[in-house]
């Protein structure tokens, strides 16, 4: 359930499925809109605004940019369709600007791999 979810994660949700924030710059929306669209291409659900559950393909974008937001990340690649790397990287920068800064926890990833970064099973 997406309310069980950080804030920080709830926000970051919304952006990825492209619910408004009002008062907010239209940049990052159009950003998250690239990342939404190369996230459906690449058979990424993301399920419409205001759906109260979090699909797989959600929880993928959670993690990978919460590991885009640290450092060396370019040389991270999350998926083979470097286009949708790049588009996650552009948008874990654009939250990192906002002061949007998502933890590198084991759940978002562990829903998604069942192994964190570190190799760790979780």
């Amino acid at each position: 359930m997406l309310r069980r979810r950080s804030l920080v994660e709830q926000r970051v949700i919304h952006l990825i499925r492209g619910e408004a924030e009002e008062g907010r710059d239209a940049m990052p929306a159009m950003q998250f809109a690239r990342l939404r669209d190369l996230a459906t291409r690449n058979v990424l659900v993301i399920h419409r605004p205001g759906t109260p559950y979090l699909s797989p393909g959600e929880l993928t974008l959670l993690g990978w940019l919460a590991l885009a937001q640290r450092i060396a990340s370019y040389r991270q690649s999350f998926h083979p369709d470097p286009s949708l790397t790049m588009t996650v990287v552009h948008c874990a920068g654009t939250l990192d600007a906002l002061g949007v800064r998502l933890h590198l926890s084991p759940s978002p990833i562990a829903s998604c791999t069942g192994q964190a970064e570190n190799g760790m099973t979780v």
